[in-house]
């Protein structure tokens, strides 16, 4: 269940989405970042390829980030190729061995363009999450259905 502490809309203080993803993780003890590694081979052609790790995130945040017109337009404006690999976990549930949990792979032909484009996600990331997380308080609860 998602109980969130902080200021409902209108009611003074608005958070930014930042501050409200940082006291969910440190609320829920899920340990959420947008982080990942940014491997860069040896040779002069080299492409630069980072992977960042989505399962955690609520699922429309990892809808957003994934569907079709968003993956599309971050590609035209970076000219990265992204990819979505693995496998989603839920909370709670072991990852198998020679399993990863969901992510992607951001590959481009130089750091800026992978940069570029990971922030993009990472933006993305973080504002679907706080919407995701203010629905859930607007509606009162995690269910589908409410006791009137």
């Amino acid at each position: 269940m998602l109980s969130h502490t902080s200021a409902t809309p209108g009611a003074g203080s608005k958070k930014s989405a930042a501050e409200i993803l940082r006291e969910w993780n440190k609320n829920h003890k899920l340990g959420l970042t947008v982080a990942g590694t940014l491997a860069k081979a040896e040779q002069p052609q080299a492409e630069v390829s980072f992977e960042l790790e989505i399962n955690d995130f609520p699922q429309k945040a990892r809808w957003k980030v994934t569907n079709k017109e968003m993956i599309s337009s971050i590609i035209e404006q970076t000219g990265v190729a992204i990819t979505t690999r693995g496998s989603y976990f839920p909370p709670g549930k072991a990852v198998d061995s020679g399993e990863r949990k969901l992510y992607l792979v951001i590959e481009g032909e130089n750091a800026q363009a992978v940069d570029a484009a990971r922030k993009i996600i990472k933006e993305t990331l973080v504002t679907a999450t706080a919407a995701s997380i203010e629905e859930v308080e607007r509606r009162g609860g995690t269910g589908r259905y409410s006791i009137v």
